[in-house]
């Protein structure tokens, strides 16, 4: 069995890139939409007006009595549409490494309008058993966590496949 896991997703949504790109790089309101997030913080969060940057997010995650932090440094880039994250240096977890990226591209020609979505995970746990238990549910775990950015942003951005 595999110590590591991988989940790569590319997705059309009926949204502004910019949009998505804000929504994803909004940490501190994770726990208001993000399933199993129960809390979020935020160190030296980036300005609205800065192009590119990086700050220390932290989420903390529940799920059937168990809860963790996890500490992330977040990389962005407004003008490239990216954002990546990887554990912060001597933040204690149960993972081993994790890894992500987003990656936001507009698609205004044709019908319908929208953005494409581009992202993806690697992670493991330090302890065999957390492997083996996360093994099972890996997959949907990750997949209804993209789901739950994409209702997010139908709840909270206009769509624009109609737009002229």
């Amino acid at each position: 069995m595999s110590n590591r896991f991988t989940h790569n997703e590319s997705k059309f949504l009926h949204h502004n890139a910019h949009d998505m790109f804000e929504l994803v790089l909004a940490v501190g309101q994770y726990p208001q939409f993000l399933p199993w997030c129960v809390g979020a913080r935020v160190t030296n969060p980036p300005l609205n007006e800065t192009l590119n940057g990086e700050f220390i997010g932290e989420l903390m995650v529940g799920f059937k009595g168990y809860n963790e932090k996890f500490t992330s440094l977040v990389t962005f880039d407004r003008t490239k549409l990216t954002i990546t994250t990887q554990p912060q240096r001597g933040a204690q977890s149960p993972l081993k490494f994790m890894a992500s990226q987003w990656q936001f591209a507009q698609h205004n020609n044709g019908c319908p309008k929208g953005c494409i979505v581009d992202f993806s995970v690697e992670c493991g746990f330090q302890s065999g058993i957390l492997n083996r238990a996360f093994a099972q549910l890996f997959d949907h775990a990750i997949s209804k966590m993209v789901s739950a950015f994409e209702q997010r942003a139908n709840t909270i951005y206009p769509n624009i496949s109609n737009d002229k």
